[in-house]
């Protein structure tokens, strides 16, 4: 690690992992940027769980999210240098957690009431937070994708956009599931018809 300031200024610059010095409007930063904002999301959504007097029944839930930001983290790195630097980063393959996220999506479903209508986000504080966590693990996913088509990427991020498209998933089920633990009634979507 380096200094976290380097008393140069940036004036609207900074560099990739890979030394290239860069706009700070570049796709690359803009998509590890939303990675990162997605990844405190996440880390809030922990730290409102683990503060709940019903904790203990999200064990699984906050082990796959501390999981999840550990890959969220790689991809990042990995987007923040062009793929023929990425090998110069000397890390170590991300875990597979599309799976590990659909393992747990299926879980949780079997708990829940099958869902028959569209429903608002709301509910609990927490349940809200991880539906803004969904939004922004949306945007992440669409910036990802916007990356890898003005870069030509064809690696790497292919990976984080499986990850990320299965984690807003896991997210939609996981605010349904904290709602029924809390208690807290579903609000439907009500179509007003003419």
């Amino acid at each position: 690690m380096v200094k976290i300031y380097t008393r140069k200024g940036d004036k609207g610059f900074t560099r990739l992992a890979s030394g290239e010095k860069v706009s700070k409007s570049n796709i690359r930063i803009e998509t590890y940027g939303e990675l990162d904002n997605l990844n405190s999301y996440l880390g809030l959504i922990v730290s409102f769980t683990q503060e709940l007097k019903i904790k203990k029944k999200f064990n699984l839930d906050i082990n796959l999210i501390n999981q999840i930001q550990n890959a969220l983290f790689y991809y990042g790195s990995m987007m923040s240098c062009h793929s023929q630097s990425w090998k110069k980063l000397n890390l170590n393959d991300p875990p597979k957690i599309d799976l590990l996220i659909e393992s747990r999506i299926d879980q949780l479903e079997k708990k829940l009431t099958p869902l028959r209508n569209f429903i608002l986000p709301g509910g609990s504080t927490l349940a809200s937070y991880i539906h803004l966590a969904r939004n922004v693990c949306q945007l992440a996913e669409r910036k990802t994708v916007f990356m890898m088509e003005e870069e030509g990427i064809q690696e790497v991020p292919r990976e984080a956009l499986l990850a990320l498209n299965r984690l807003s998933d896991y997210l939609f089920v996981f605010s349904r599931y904290v709602n029924m633990l809390q208690k807290k009634k579903e609000n439907i979507w009500k179509i007003k018809k003419k």
